[in-house]
This record gives C-alpha cells, structure tokens and sequence, in this order.
C-alpha cells in the first residue's frame, strides 16, 4: 500500500500528530490532492503549505487544523472580495482551504449555473476519495443527509444559527445551513467543535454558546439513549429491512411513534416563505423565544403571522418530543431520487425547525449500495445527538466484532 493510500484511513487527529513528529507535510497531502483531482478542479494555495511545513520544521506552534486540506464549496456573493467567516477560521486554525472550483463544473457540464446539490456532491465524492479529509458546504440540511448517504459518508448539519454563513452564500436571509462531510465521525466532532462560533455579520447566527462535541463525544450516556422510529410502510422495503436489521441490534428503548401529518403544514410553510423570503427572520426570533437555551420568552397575547402560527406550532411540538426521545431515527433516503417522497416529511419538517442532523453510513440496499441511517435531535442540544450517534456506533461495530 502506498502512502497514499494509507493516508487515506487516518484521521484528522492522527494526520496531525504525524504533521507535528514530521512524519508527512502539508505539501505531502496537498500532492495526494492533486494526483487524484483532475485539473483545476479545486483551487488551493501551495505557498501556504510550505510556510505550514516551515513553522513545523522550526517548531513554531501548531494550528488545531495545521495543514490539513478542507474542501470547501462557496456560493459568494456578487462583488464579494473579503474571505468568509469559515476561510478566515480556517486560516486562523492552520488548515489549507481548497475551494471547489464551481467555473470547472460549469464548464464540464454545460451548465449556466451550479446547484447547491451538485456543489455538496463534488466535495463529498472528494473527501469520499481522501483527497482532502474534511468537506465544508452550505445548502438545505437535507442536501447534505442525502449525498452522505449515496457516498457513504458521516454528514452533520449543526442546529440552525449556531454556524455563521457570512461570504458562503448570496442570501444569508435564507434557510440554508452549513454542512460537514468527513469519512470518520470523530473528524465530524473535531471540526464541528471548530466552526461553531458567533458572527455578528450572519444576521441569523445565534449568540449563544454552542454545544461542545469533542467533550462529549465519547462519554457514556447517563443511561442508554431512547430512540424512536415511525411508520415506514411508504419507504422501499429494502430500505425498510435492512433499517429493521441495523435497529434490532441496539440494546435499548425503541418505540414506534405515529407523527402527526406534517403535510398540509409543510406545503403553507413554503408558501409563505416563498412568498416573504425575508420572514426566516421569524425563525431567529422564534427560536429566542422557543428554542432559547435557558429562560424562555413568552409570546402569549402577541399577533402572530401564519408563519409564525405554524413555527410555533412545530417548535413547541419537538421541545415536548425530545423530553422523552435523544433522537428520532430513519433511513436518510425513502427511495429514488427520480421518484416522489424520497426526502421524508419528517426531515422537512426538522430542517424547517433547524434541528441537528447526522447521517452514519452503516445501511445497504438491494443492491449493496450505501444508503444512510439518519438522526435528528433536538435543537441547540448537538453534543447529545453526538454521543448518541457515537453509542450506535459501537453498538454496530460490537455486533459486528460478535459475529465474526
């Protein structure tokens, strides 16, 4: 095996403690880049990684990134010219920024223009591949569910407004919320930690602090997690049976939940955000008074709008929901994406809320090919979500390591 290819099976924190004992550079993990990318493809900055590797060679202070590459891929604004807030962080940190080139995609594709899917699909074919070990995007939380689970990735959506998206869109009024992709989901934890922050220039971004992943990630929960599940009879039975297989081998509370039919709900809620692109504004406002970490506002005896109605209606149904579950847990696809349903109403409806979100790649198809196995959580509680997909984990992997 090259050490390339060996590169491939480590993760962020050991790739930087081999950075740090000189056993690989930055300039190393940015060739592996450009051996398996095609030209043009990513745009990156190879001087940075020689200063990177000189600071290591003199011993100078280590970023918590230092050196490792990071796909990115920015919808900046017309007339953009600052760094984002996620390029200044990176930079801050030591990582290498390597920004998917959109223009090359265009170009390959005949295209006028990139879709937020296609842009999150070409960094997660790429982190796919160990090109670069983390991918960075932004787009609807489902984009990112979605295109975990064709690869085969680990994908996390932090919960809304706790990720400044200042210069990684063209409409920061908008529902869009970045996403991580990485091949491990202690990676998930590491960066996810490192993005979460406060910016003032992100309208929506929530001044709160933000749940910490890394320290809770591997602790024990207090008692084992209570998850829940709900009617699939509409999803592929394939999909179904291998859900059911992965399901039965967690020792712990599973029920089987009927939800309410969001659909009537969903359909006016888009209506009227289609109709008032700038009423998401009532999402940061709601949250503060629903969501708020602490004491609770009270909007009794305010005039509220139908878009407020039914955001209170949803924010007060998951604040009663999530007392009783840690996660609410699904196939991340419900079939085809040529076909209708294959987004479930349940995951529209928490990416309305802006509830966290992670996709394991632990499921098969008929045909043997990854499919993902979603958790959502409740909102601004992301280091529970992670600790309880972290206790999946070696429940799986336990059981695999049994059968052998």
């Amino acid at each position: 095996m090259s050490e390339h290819e060996a590169r491939k099976y480590l993760t962020v924190t050991t790739l930087l403690a081999c950075i740090k004992d000189r056993l690989t550079t930055s300039e190393e993990l940015l060739a592996d880049l450009s051996e398996s990318s095609s030209e043009d493809e990513f745009i990156f900055d190879r001087d940075r990684a020689q200063v990177l590797d000189l600071m290591t060679l003199h011993g100078k202070p280590l970023g918590n990134l230092h050196g490792i590459p990071v796909a990115l891929a920015l919808n900046k604004p017309e007339g953009f010219t600052g760094n984002s807030t996620v390029e200044d962080l990176l930079n801050t940190h030591g990582a290498l920024a390597v920004i998917l080139n959109s223009d090359k995609i265009k170009a390959s594709s005949g295209a006028t223009d990139v879709s937020r899917n296609a842009l999150i699909a070409s960094i997660g074919q790429a982190v796919l591949e160990s090109r670069p070990s983390l991918g960075l995007g932004i787009g609807r939380g489902y984009d990112f569910c979605l295109t975990s689970s064709d690869l085969g990735l680990f994908s996390y959506v932090p919960s809304f407004g706790s990720v400044p998206r200042h210069g990684l869109t063209d409409n920061l009024n908008s529902l869009d919320r970045v996403g991580l992709l990485a091949n491990f989901i202690e990676d998930i934890a590491y960066f996810g930690d490192l993005v979460s922050h406060y910016d003032s220039r992100d309208g929506l971004n929530l001044p709160y602090p933000p749940p910490n992943l890394v320290k809770t990630f591997k602790d024990e929960p207090p008692v084992s997690p209570a998850l829940c599940t709900y009617n699939l009879n509409d999803i592929r039975s394939d999909y179904v049976e291998d859900f059911n297989l992965v399901i039965n081998e967690l020792d712990t509370t599973k029920d089987r939940v009927e939800l309410p039919d969001f659909s009537e709900m969903i359909s006016k809620f888009e209506t009227a955000l289609m109709d008032n692109p700038d009423k998401c504004y009532v999402r940061k406002s709601l949250y503060e008074e629903i969501f708020r970490p602490g004491d609770k506002k009270s909007v009794e005896g305010q005039t509220l709008t139908d878009m407020e109605e039914i955001f209170l209606h949803l924010g007060r149904y998951f604040e009663r929901f999530f007392l009783d579950y840690d996660a609410l847990i699904l196939p991340a696809s419900q079939g085809d994406r040529n076909g209708d349903g294959f987004i479930s109403p349940i995951t529209k409806v928490a990416e309305i809320c802006g509830l966290p979100m992670i996709t394991l790649p632990v499921l098969k198809d008929k045909n043997d090919e990854p499919l993902g196995l979603q958790l959502i959580g409740k909102y601004w509680e992301d280091d529970r979500l992670m600790r309880t997909t972290n206790w999946i984990i070696n429940q799986l992997f336990d059981f695999v390591d049994e059968s052998k």
